[in-house]
């Protein structure tokens, strides 16, 4: 029955990565403030990056990150690698954690346990929004608030880290 379980579990890991990698080139930059929308083709990245900075708002890294992939959009296929490389941050960012956690409350897991779990997070992350087809795949694309919880990810691992006295 174990034997069968886990099975059942890598089977519904490796459809939930090949929906992701599939998905990927479909999906597109999201940005969530209009006034940021209109400025992009009336002015300059950085007269948009100045403004973001001193005038607009607290947001400013994001979208400059954000205007750095704009330019790089051109590039064919340039969306699905974007989309991949988040979702693979996010992958090792809560592939950390997990295994962050594994080490300090000395839980013995084993590393392939740890990343399967780190799949099976990510897809309850999917099917737990209301609305996929809206909700997730403007959240995924969205580097102000996808890269947000990446970091979060990194930074909560943080403290599970041991450290000498």
């Amino acid at each position: 029955m174990k034997e069968k379980l886990l099975y059942l579990i890598n089977i519904q890991s490796l459809l939930f990565i090949s929906f992701l990698v599939l998905t990927s080139y479909f999906n597109r930059f999201a940005i969530d403030d209009y006034h940021f929308i209109g400025q992009l083709k009336t002015a300059s990245f950085n007269e948009i990056y100045s403004h973001l900075y001193y005038q607009w708002h607290g947001r400013w890294t994001s979208n400059f990150l954000l205007l750095s992939f704009l330019k790089l959009n051109q590039l064919p296929y340039f969306l699905t690698f974007f989309n991949l490389i988040s979702f693979g941050l996010l992958y090792i960012g809560v592939a950390r954690l997990f295994n962050s956690i594994n080490i300090f409350y000395q839980l013995q897991f084993q590393n392939r346990t740890i990343l399967t779990y780190a799949v099976i997070f990510i897809g309850v992350l999917f099917f737990c929004t209301i609305t996929p087809n809206d909700t997730w795949f403007w959240f995924t694309s969205s580097v102000v608030y996808f890269w947000s919880t990446i970091a979060f990810f990194f930074a909560f691992s943080l403290f599970f880290i041991k450290t000498k006295k």
